[in-house]
């Protein structure tokens, strides 16, 4: 007997499901130790969940707990949010003995970081350092900083000049744990002497920041002293790139059903609250840590700073001195990259009395990057708008047959802070 249902259609199996932005895969590079059978130091690993460490590399609450360090809790930090379930991270470990910060972020070697970063394929858009020490090491203080962490500032952003270089941009988030208790003390990371001048670790960014009931819940005396890298790797990894991580409607730190992210700390183990002089000192400081708002519930990122001074030049170019103005140029950089590549060996003719384009093809190119990247990001609520000017004298002829371009993005704003004044009166 025939089939009464006529017409049959299977549901077909689909991937993990990623809400995220496309700029959401990150990485954790961590010191830590081995897992037999599942966790191989220096080898690279990507995961799509807290399960999946877990169940796959071994990466529980309990390799935390018997080990003495803080992995496990960063990678549940990073899919703490809504737009991080299912986002691709990928996690090296690194020998907790004998791993120098510099040196496996520095990585010429390509044995650590870029090892982490190629396995990427380009699609890392942000890592996170994870600082475990072995419990019996002993932790030394340079500027108020872990000694280690403070020499690694420079090369975090030696590893992002490279990681650009190669068409792998990627933001860095350091993690200051141990800092001084002496807050006042800190290294002022808007000014950062680099010889006589200043250092511009533009695309590196330090959270002293820590979760500060779960640093005082355990028993081992350096996870007290952690900061929260995995949840501003995952406020980061959720944000657009022109978002702030500190942006109060969409990221509140705090978990209130699992206890999690409900007492604001800093990596020397005080509460926030009991340093409130401080507070905007280390914020003008350019460090990352969790704060309260008057008439918000919860814990938000107090700023997205990144190591270098705030600069608006005399023709008013800005600096990239946030992780959100950083993210923006690399995303619209990449942009620029995948559409005008096209251009490359194509023909062109050229003005037979001067050798250069005539003045049609250039507003040709010009238009055609303006309405097809900077009009396209600002419809996406990316950028506030874009122009591109082509150098009408470019040798496009040989020797160098090149075409020199400029590219001017006005960025969205970010509103820090309201001023207002209010007035009592008899009638409106």
């Amino acid at each position: 007997m025939g089939s009464l249902k006529g017409v049959g259609i299977t549901k077909g199996t689909i991937g993990p499901n990623s809400i995220g932005p496309i700029t959401s895969p990150s990485a954790i590079l961590a010191t830590g130790v081995a897992v037999a059978g599942k966790l191989v130091l220096n080898t690279v690993y990507s995961v799509t969940s807290l399960k999946q460490a877990e169940d796959e590399l071994g990466i529980t609450a309990d390799y935390d707990n018997t080990n003495k360090v803080v992995l496990h809790e960063h990678i549940a930090d990073f899919y703490s949010f809504p737009k991080t379930k299912n986002v691709r991270l990928y996690i090296m470990v690194v020998d907790i003995a004998t791993a120098v910060p510099a040196t496996v972020l520095e990585d010429t070697g390509a044995l650590y970081a870029r090892k982490l970063i190629i396995a990427g394929g380009g699609s890392i858009k942000q890592l996170g350092f994870i600082y475990n020490l072995e419990d019996a090491a002993v932790e030394t203080l340079t500027d108020g900083l872990n000694t280690n962490i403070r020499a690694a500032i420079a090369k975090a952003q030696v590893l992002y000049d490279w990681a650009y270089s190669t068409d792998r941009p990627c933001n860095i988030l350091l993690e200051g744990r141990g800092a001084t208790a002496t807050v006042s003390g800190l290294l002022n990371l808007r000014a950062i002497p680099a010889g006589a001048a200043i250092l511009d670790a533009n695309k590196v960014s330090v959270v002293i920041g820590q979760d500060y009931d779960y640093a005082e819940a355990r028993t081992a005396a350096k996870c007290k002293k952690y900061a929260g890298v995995g949840k501003a790797l995952g406020t980061t990894a959720a944000a657009e790139v022109n978002q702030s991580i500190g942006e109060v409607v969409s990221f509140n730190l705090s978990d209130a059903a699992n206890g999690k992210w409900l007492t604001a700390g800093l990596s020397n183990h005080l509460k926030v609250d009991d340093l409130d002089a401080y507070i905007t000192v280390l914020t003008d400081k350019g460090f990352i840590f969790p704060g309260t708002y008057t008439g918000a519930s919860g814990l938000f990122w107090n700023t997205d700073a990144t190591c270098t001074p705030i600069i608006v030049d005399e023709n008013g170019n800005i600096n990239e001195h946030t992780i959100y103005y950083g993210r923006t140029m690399d995303y619209a950089a990449q942009r620029l990259k995948t559409h005008l590549v096209k251009l490359v060996k194509q023909r062109v003719n050229v003005n037979t009395a001067t050798g250069k384009l005539s003045t049609a093809v250039i507003r040709s190119i010009e238009a055609d990057a303006n309405d097809n990247v900077f009009v396209n990001m600002a419809n996406e609520g990316l950028i506030s708008g874009g122009k591109t000017t082509i150098d009408k004298n470019s040798p496009v002829l040989p020797p160098n047959n090149t075409l020199n371009a400029e590219f001017d993005v006005v960025p969205v704003a970010i509103l820090d802070e309201i001023n207002g004044t209010l007035y009592l009166r008899r009638k409106l």
